[in-house]
Protein backbone atom coordinates (compact mmCIF):
# COMPACT_ATOMS: atom_id res chain seq x y z
CA UNK A 1 0.00 0.00 0.00
CA UNK A 2 1.18 3.50 -0.77
CA UNK A 3 1.00 5.76 2.27
CA UNK A 4 1.42 9.42 2.90
CA UNK A 5 1.77 11.28 6.19
CA UNK A 6 -1.08 13.40 7.55
CA UNK A 7 1.16 14.80 10.27
CA UNK A 8 4.36 13.70 11.95
CA UNK A 9 3.07 10.27 13.10
CA UNK A 10 -0.19 9.43 11.29
CA UNK A 11 0.04 7.40 8.09
CA UNK A 12 -2.97 7.42 5.77
CA UNK A 13 -3.58 5.12 2.83
CA UNK A 14 -5.86 7.01 0.46
CA UNK A 15 -9.21 5.51 -0.49
CA UNK A 16 -8.95 2.31 -2.50
CA UNK A 17 -11.73 0.52 -4.31
CA UNK A 18 -12.41 -2.73 -2.48
CA UNK A 19 -10.67 -5.37 -4.59
CA UNK A 20 -8.54 -8.49 -4.26
CA UNK A 21 -5.16 -6.80 -4.71
CA UNK A 22 -5.66 -4.20 -2.01
CA UNK A 23 -7.35 -6.76 0.26
CA UNK A 24 -4.31 -9.06 0.14
CA UNK A 25 -2.02 -6.16 1.06
CA UNK A 26 -4.28 -5.14 3.92
CA UNK A 27 -4.51 -8.70 5.26
CA UNK A 28 -0.70 -8.85 5.35
CA UNK A 29 -0.59 -5.58 7.28
CA UNK A 30 -3.03 -6.97 9.86
CA UNK A 31 -0.99 -10.18 10.13
CA UNK A 32 2.07 -8.10 11.02
CA UNK A 33 0.17 -6.38 13.88
CA UNK A 34 0.56 -9.31 16.26
CA UNK A 35 0.32 -7.81 19.75
CA UNK A 36 -3.07 -6.15 20.25
CA UNK A 37 -5.00 -5.58 23.46
CA UNK A 38 -8.31 -4.32 21.98
CA UNK A 39 -10.38 -4.26 18.82
CA UNK A 40 -13.57 -2.30 18.17
CA UNK A 41 -16.16 -2.59 15.42
CA UNK A 42 -18.33 0.36 14.45
CA UNK A 43 -20.81 -0.33 11.65
CA UNK A 44 -24.03 0.97 10.14
CA UNK A 45 -24.98 -2.64 9.36
CA UNK A 46 -27.20 -4.34 11.91
CA UNK A 47 -26.09 -7.35 13.93
CA UNK A 48 -28.38 -9.51 11.79
CA UNK A 49 -26.67 -8.28 8.62
CA UNK A 50 -23.22 -8.71 10.10
CA UNK A 51 -24.02 -12.24 11.18
CA UNK A 52 -22.03 -14.45 13.51
CA UNK A 53 -18.73 -14.16 11.61
CA UNK A 54 -17.99 -10.70 12.94
CA UNK A 55 -19.15 -11.44 16.48
CA UNK A 56 -17.97 -14.92 17.41
CA UNK A 57 -16.07 -14.99 20.73
CA UNK A 58 -12.36 -14.37 20.27
CA UNK A 59 -9.76 -17.04 20.94
CA UNK A 60 -8.67 -17.71 24.48
CA UNK A 61 -5.52 -16.08 25.72
CA UNK A 62 -3.39 -17.02 28.68
CA UNK A 63 -1.26 -15.44 31.39
CA UNK A 64 1.54 -16.90 33.47
CA UNK A 65 4.68 -15.89 35.31
CA UNK A 66 7.48 -17.45 33.29
CA UNK A 67 11.23 -17.55 33.09
CA UNK A 68 12.30 -16.44 29.61
CA UNK A 69 14.63 -19.45 29.38
CA UNK A 70 11.51 -21.66 29.23
CA UNK A 71 11.09 -20.65 25.58
CA UNK A 72 14.43 -22.35 24.84
CA UNK A 73 13.21 -25.83 25.79
CA UNK A 74 13.03 -28.20 22.84
CA UNK A 75 9.49 -29.36 23.70
CA UNK A 76 8.25 -25.74 23.88
CA UNK A 77 9.87 -24.89 20.54
CA UNK A 78 8.49 -28.03 18.86
CA UNK A 79 5.01 -28.26 20.40
CA UNK A 80 4.15 -24.59 20.96
CA UNK A 81 6.27 -22.30 18.79
CA UNK A 82 6.39 -24.50 15.67
CA UNK A 83 3.11 -26.43 15.81
CA UNK A 84 0.86 -23.92 17.58
CA UNK A 85 2.36 -20.62 16.28
CA UNK A 86 2.70 -19.35 19.82
CA UNK A 87 3.05 -15.61 20.40
CA UNK A 88 3.87 -14.11 23.81
CA UNK A 89 4.47 -10.70 25.33
CA UNK A 90 5.81 -9.66 28.71
CA UNK A 91 3.12 -7.89 30.73
CA UNK A 92 3.42 -5.11 33.31
CA UNK A 93 6.98 -4.38 32.15
CA UNK A 94 7.67 -0.78 31.05
CA UNK A 95 9.61 -0.55 27.81
CA UNK A 96 11.39 2.68 28.77
CA UNK A 97 12.94 1.38 31.99
CA UNK A 98 12.43 -2.40 32.33
CA UNK A 99 13.49 -5.54 30.51
CA UNK A 100 10.81 -6.43 27.97
CA UNK A 101 10.39 -9.66 25.97
CA UNK A 102 8.23 -10.89 23.09
CA UNK A 103 7.94 -14.13 21.15
CA UNK A 104 7.16 -13.00 17.60
CA UNK A 105 4.98 -14.90 15.09
CA UNK A 106 8.11 -15.77 13.08
CA UNK A 107 9.55 -17.73 16.01
CA UNK A 108 12.07 -15.09 17.07
CA UNK A 109 12.51 -14.15 20.70
CA UNK A 110 12.95 -10.37 20.96
CA UNK A 111 14.50 -8.93 24.14
CA UNK A 112 14.66 -5.21 24.90
CA UNK A 113 17.13 -5.01 27.77
CA UNK A 114 18.36 -2.34 30.13
CA UNK A 115 22.10 -1.64 30.01
CA UNK A 116 23.09 -3.68 33.07
CA UNK A 117 21.17 -6.80 31.97
CA UNK A 118 22.56 -6.58 28.44
CA UNK A 119 26.17 -6.29 29.61
CA UNK A 120 25.82 -9.31 31.93
CA UNK A 121 23.90 -11.46 29.43
CA UNK A 122 26.89 -12.13 27.20
CA UNK A 123 24.93 -12.22 23.91
CA UNK A 124 25.45 -10.05 20.86
CA UNK A 125 22.84 -7.37 20.25
CA UNK A 126 22.48 -3.79 19.09
CA UNK A 127 21.66 -0.46 20.71
CA UNK A 128 18.01 0.57 20.72
CA UNK A 129 17.11 3.17 18.13
CA UNK A 130 15.66 5.37 20.87
CA UNK A 131 17.78 4.81 23.98
CA UNK A 132 21.15 3.90 22.49
CA UNK A 133 23.00 4.12 25.81
CA UNK A 134 20.38 2.61 28.15
CA UNK A 135 18.53 -0.03 26.11
CA UNK A 136 19.77 -2.81 23.81
CA UNK A 137 17.97 -5.26 21.52
CA UNK A 138 18.81 -8.98 21.43
CA UNK A 139 17.03 -11.37 19.07
CA UNK A 140 17.17 -15.18 19.13
CA UNK A 141 15.78 -17.25 16.24
CA UNK A 142 14.25 -20.25 18.03
CA UNK A 143 13.45 -21.98 14.71
CA UNK A 144 16.91 -21.68 13.17
CA UNK A 145 18.42 -25.04 12.19
CA UNK A 146 21.55 -24.24 14.19
CA UNK A 147 19.55 -23.52 17.35
CA UNK A 148 19.58 -26.99 18.89
CA UNK A 149 20.56 -28.30 22.30
CA UNK A 150 24.26 -29.10 22.43
CA UNK A 151 25.28 -26.72 19.68
CA UNK A 152 27.42 -23.69 20.52
CA UNK A 153 24.83 -21.03 19.70
CA UNK A 154 22.10 -22.72 21.72
CA UNK A 155 24.33 -23.33 24.74
CA UNK A 156 25.54 -19.73 24.72
CA UNK A 157 21.96 -18.43 24.79
CA UNK A 158 20.94 -20.98 27.43
CA UNK A 159 23.79 -19.96 29.75
CA UNK A 160 22.99 -16.30 29.23
CA UNK A 161 19.34 -16.69 30.20
CA UNK A 162 19.75 -19.27 32.99
CA UNK A 163 23.05 -18.38 34.64
CA UNK A 164 24.05 -14.84 33.67
CA UNK A 165 20.71 -13.00 33.62
CA UNK A 166 17.64 -15.08 34.54
CA UNK A 167 14.62 -13.10 33.39
CA UNK A 168 11.35 -13.84 35.16
CA UNK A 169 8.29 -11.93 33.91
CA UNK A 170 4.53 -12.15 33.68
CA UNK A 171 3.50 -13.00 30.12
CA UNK A 172 0.29 -12.96 28.13
CA UNK A 173 0.28 -15.37 25.21
CA UNK A 174 -1.81 -17.22 22.63
CA UNK A 175 -1.67 -20.58 20.87
CA UNK A 176 -3.43 -21.63 17.68
CA UNK A 177 -5.50 -24.53 19.01
CA UNK A 178 -4.20 -26.82 21.78
CA UNK A 179 -5.11 -24.91 24.92
CA UNK A 180 -4.14 -27.88 27.10
CA UNK A 181 -0.48 -27.21 26.36
CA UNK A 182 -0.75 -23.70 27.80
CA UNK A 183 -2.04 -25.01 31.10
CA UNK A 184 0.11 -28.14 31.18
CA UNK A 185 3.50 -26.74 30.16
CA UNK A 186 3.22 -23.21 31.49
CA UNK A 187 0.73 -23.56 34.35
CA UNK A 188 -1.17 -20.70 32.76
CA UNK A 189 -4.50 -19.11 33.57
CA UNK A 190 -6.98 -18.86 30.73
CA UNK A 191 -8.85 -15.67 29.87
CA UNK A 192 -11.53 -14.51 27.44
CA UNK A 193 -11.63 -10.97 26.12
CA UNK A 194 -14.02 -8.63 27.90
CA UNK A 195 -16.83 -7.60 25.54
CA UNK A 196 -18.92 -4.44 25.52
CA UNK A 197 -21.75 -3.67 23.09
CA UNK A 198 -23.80 -0.61 22.27
CA UNK A 199 -26.19 0.55 19.59
CA UNK A 200 -26.18 4.25 18.73
CA UNK A 201 -29.35 5.63 17.12
CA UNK A 202 -29.81 8.46 14.62
CA UNK A 203 -26.11 9.18 14.31
CA UNK A 204 -24.59 11.96 12.24
CA UNK A 205 -21.78 10.47 10.14
CA UNK A 206 -19.22 12.73 8.42
CA UNK A 207 -19.12 12.50 4.65
CA UNK A 208 -15.63 11.34 3.77
CA UNK A 209 -14.91 11.26 0.06
CA UNK A 210 -11.42 12.78 -0.34
CA UNK A 211 -11.62 12.75 -4.13
CA UNK A 212 -14.49 15.25 -3.88
CA UNK A 213 -13.24 18.10 -1.70
CA UNK A 214 -16.56 19.98 -1.72
CA UNK A 215 -18.45 17.03 -0.19
CA UNK A 216 -15.96 15.70 2.28
CA UNK A 217 -14.44 16.31 5.67
CA UNK A 218 -10.66 16.00 5.99
CA UNK A 219 -8.87 12.74 6.91
CA UNK A 220 -7.90 14.27 10.27
CA UNK A 221 -11.53 15.14 11.02
CA UNK A 222 -12.68 11.65 10.11
CA UNK A 223 -10.02 10.08 12.32
CA UNK A 224 -11.00 12.35 15.23
CA UNK A 225 -14.68 11.45 14.81
CA UNK A 226 -13.93 7.71 15.01
CA UNK A 227 -11.76 8.33 18.07
CA UNK A 228 -14.46 10.43 19.71
CA UNK A 229 -16.99 7.61 19.44
CA UNK A 230 -14.44 5.18 20.88
CA UNK A 231 -14.03 7.54 23.86
CA UNK A 232 -17.82 7.77 24.37
CA UNK A 233 -17.88 11.44 23.43
CA UNK A 234 -21.35 12.63 22.42
CA UNK A 235 -20.69 14.35 19.09
CA UNK A 236 -24.33 15.39 18.87
CA UNK A 237 -24.13 17.72 21.87
CA UNK A 238 -20.55 18.92 21.53
CA UNK A 239 -19.41 22.24 20.16
CA UNK A 240 -17.68 25.48 21.11
CA UNK A 241 -18.34 26.43 24.72
CA UNK A 242 -19.70 23.00 25.73
CA UNK A 243 -18.18 21.94 29.05
CA UNK A 244 -17.88 18.19 28.47
CA UNK A 245 -16.48 18.36 24.93
CA UNK A 246 -16.04 21.00 22.27
CA UNK A 247 -15.93 18.33 19.57
CA UNK A 248 -18.92 17.97 17.26
CA UNK A 249 -19.56 15.96 14.11
CA UNK A 250 -17.49 17.36 11.22
CA UNK A 251 -19.36 18.78 8.26
CA UNK A 252 -20.71 17.84 5.83
CA UNK A 253 -22.48 14.86 7.38
CA UNK A 254 -25.29 12.43 6.74
CA UNK A 255 -27.55 10.64 9.20
CA UNK A 256 -27.79 6.89 9.67
CA UNK A 257 -30.49 5.14 11.68
CA UNK A 258 -28.05 3.38 13.95
CA UNK A 259 -24.44 2.35 14.44
CA UNK A 260 -23.59 -1.02 15.94
CA UNK A 261 -20.58 -0.77 18.24
CA UNK A 262 -18.74 -3.68 19.84
CA UNK A 263 -15.40 -3.83 21.57
CA UNK A 264 -13.21 -6.65 22.90
CA UNK A 265 -10.35 -6.10 25.35
CA UNK A 266 -7.66 -8.51 26.51
CA UNK A 267 -5.35 -10.02 23.90
CA UNK A 268 -6.60 -10.07 20.32
CA UNK A 269 -5.01 -12.26 17.66
CA UNK A 270 -4.46 -10.84 14.18
CA UNK A 271 -6.27 -13.85 12.67
CA UNK A 272 -9.48 -12.81 14.41
CA UNK A 273 -9.09 -9.24 13.16
CA UNK A 274 -8.71 -10.64 9.65
CA UNK A 275 -11.96 -12.57 10.04
CA UNK A 276 -13.76 -9.40 11.17
CA UNK A 277 -12.47 -7.55 8.11
CA UNK A 278 -13.50 -10.47 5.89
CA UNK A 279 -17.10 -10.26 7.12
CA UNK A 280 -17.32 -6.48 6.72
CA UNK A 281 -15.50 -6.57 3.39
CA UNK A 282 -18.04 -9.05 2.05
CA UNK A 283 -20.95 -6.76 2.99
CA UNK A 284 -19.39 -3.62 1.55
CA UNK A 285 -18.35 -5.27 -1.71
CA UNK A 286 -21.69 -6.97 -2.37
CA UNK A 287 -23.49 -3.82 -3.58
CA UNK A 288 -23.09 -1.53 -6.58
CA UNK A 289 -23.10 1.87 -4.90
CA UNK A 290 -24.19 5.15 -6.41
CA UNK A 291 -24.23 8.68 -4.96
CA UNK A 292 -27.96 8.32 -4.16
CA UNK A 293 -27.52 5.17 -2.07
CA UNK A 294 -27.80 5.14 1.70
CA UNK A 295 -24.41 5.62 3.30
CA UNK A 296 -22.89 2.41 4.67
CA UNK A 297 -19.91 2.78 6.96
CA UNK A 298 -17.82 0.38 9.03
CA UNK A 299 -14.65 0.98 11.03
CA UNK A 300 -12.28 -1.46 12.71
CA UNK A 301 -9.99 0.07 15.32
CA UNK A 302 -7.10 -2.05 16.60
CA UNK A 303 -5.05 -0.95 19.61
CA UNK A 304 -1.58 -2.44 20.01
CA UNK A 305 0.06 -2.94 23.39
CA UNK A 306 2.02 0.11 24.53
CA UNK A 307 5.01 -1.73 25.99
CA UNK A 308 5.64 -4.19 23.19
CA UNK A 309 9.17 -4.12 21.71
CA UNK A 310 7.72 -4.25 18.18
CA UNK A 311 4.91 -2.50 16.31
CA UNK A 312 4.39 -3.81 12.76
CA UNK A 313 6.27 -7.01 11.94
CA UNK A 314 9.66 -6.74 13.61
CA UNK A 315 9.94 -2.93 13.54
CA UNK A 316 11.11 -1.50 16.86
CA UNK A 317 8.59 0.28 19.06
CA UNK A 318 9.48 3.41 21.03
CA UNK A 319 8.36 4.33 24.51
CA UNK A 320 6.22 7.46 24.22
CA UNK A 321 2.57 6.97 25.13
CA UNK A 322 0.10 9.12 23.20
CA UNK A 323 -2.31 6.82 21.40
CA UNK A 324 0.43 5.26 19.30
CA UNK A 325 0.54 1.77 17.80
CA UNK A 326 -3.02 1.91 16.46
CA UNK A 327 -4.57 0.68 13.20
CA UNK A 328 -7.91 1.94 11.86
CA UNK A 329 -9.58 0.40 8.80
CA UNK A 330 -12.48 2.45 7.47
CA UNK A 331 -14.97 1.12 4.90
CA UNK A 332 -17.35 3.63 3.31
CA UNK A 333 -19.62 2.04 0.75
CA UNK A 334 -17.14 0.22 -1.51
CA UNK A 335 -14.07 2.31 -0.64
CA UNK A 336 -11.46 1.39 1.98
CA UNK A 337 -9.23 3.81 3.92
CA UNK A 338 -6.43 2.88 6.32
CA UNK A 339 -4.97 4.99 9.14
CA UNK A 340 -1.95 4.04 11.25
CA UNK A 341 -0.79 6.04 14.24
CA UNK A 342 2.76 5.56 15.45
CA UNK A 343 4.95 6.72 18.30
CA UNK A 344 7.19 9.75 17.89
CA UNK A 345 10.29 7.65 17.19
CA UNK A 346 8.71 4.46 15.82
CA UNK A 347 10.18 2.96 12.69
CA UNK A 348 8.02 3.45 9.61
CA UNK A 349 7.76 0.46 7.32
Amino acid sequence: MDSFTLNSRILYDNGFLINGVFKASLMNLIKDCAFNHSVEILSSYSEEELGSKAFFPPDLFFSAELDVSLFLRSDVIKDCVLKENMIALSHKQLIDKDNVAALLPNGKLRLSLVKDSYERLGLEGRPSLYEKLQKHIVEVDLLAKSFQSGKANYERVRRGLTENVPLNMEFVFMLDEDCGKAEGIFGAKRHICRETAQQLKNVKVPLFFPSSEEQSCSPEEMLNWIGALSCDINCEEGGPGVYESSFSTPEPFSAVKYLTRRKWEGMVHSKWIQSILEALWSLHSSNNYSMNDTLQISAITVWGFQDTPVTVGSLEHSYFLHGDNTLIILLINDICHVFRTLGTFDQIQ
